[in-house]
């Protein structure tokens, strides 16, 4: 037999982009289920088949009392429905790896104190590449306060976490004001605290197409903290912005 095998089996919950591409040509692509991961094989084929049944055997059932029933119930939720497509699918990355870690933590160990170390000790496990693992307890911390937020547990034991710098090691409120003052001094800054610039820098990234968690990763603010500022503070009356929004649906419409 000459040629790939065309299978056709029906898959259910097949999540369908069309993108127009800069020649004008339509691309369509693929997901095991909205806000899913993506499928890279062409339709039709065995490959196909597999990449969508591995995806879909990977987004585990929760087994009741776990960490799992609450991460399935943030992956359900508007906070994680309705983020852009391309914010999802960052935060998919890092859920798996949490969901391998701790899918299987009972709920009552979140009120033991000791659970906050374990968390660190598996953030600091990426700590040679601290940006991984950085995002990797940002969003830990997320769906922590999510669970929080709707009354699944008392407290976020992800809170107030810091991120690793680049020597992989956690900044010290010391060690970062002393570094923060020179960095001043060097760059020649005066009149700005840290906070304006944090603030400034969260729009930057937002105008560079960064996503909210790598926002939040760079500038240690919590992803609720990230939306908020761009949503009251920033998003509205940045005109840089705006011309980006009127552009993007002008650029689909040209051939």
């Amino acid at each position: 037999m000459s040629g790939g095998l065309d299978v056709r089996v029906v898959l259910k919950g097949i999540h369908k982009v069309k993108k127009r591409l800069a020649s004008g040509d339509i691309k369509i692509h693929y997901y095991a289920w909205r806000g899913g991961p993506a499928i890279h094989a062409k339709p039709g084929t065995p490959e196909f088949v597999h990449s969508y049944n591995d995806a879909h055997s990977s987004n585990r059932q929760p087994r009741a009392g776990t960490l799992m029933t609450i991460i399935a119930a943030y992956k359900a939720a508007p906070e994680f429905t309705r983020l852009a497509p391309t914010s999802r699918r960052a935060y998919l990355i890092y859920i798996k790896l949490i969901e391998d870690a701790f899918g299987d933590l009972p709920l009552a160990a979140l009120v033991d104190r000791r659970v906050r170390g374990e968390f660190k000790i598996w953030r600091n496990s990426f700590a040679d590449t601290p940006r991984k693992a950085d995002y990797a307890w940002t969003t830990l911390a997320r769906i922590m306060s999510f669970a929080k937020d709707r009354g699944m547990i008392a407290a976020n034991p992800c809170e107030k976490g810091g991120r690793l710098n680049s020597y992989g090691r956690p900044w010290t409120a010391d060690g970062f004001r002393t570094s923060w003052a020179k960095a001043c001094d060097r760059a020649g800054v005066t009149g700005l605290t840290f906070h304006d610039l944090r603030g400034s820098a969260v729009v930057r990234l937002a105008l560079a197409e960064a996503t909210v968690p790598q926002i939040a990763t760079f500038t240690g603010h919590s992803l609720k903290d990230v939306e908020a500022i761009l949503d009251a503070h920033y998003l509205g009356r940045d005109i840089q912005l705006a011309e980006a929004a009127v552009l993007k649906p002008e650029a689909r419409t040209k051939l």
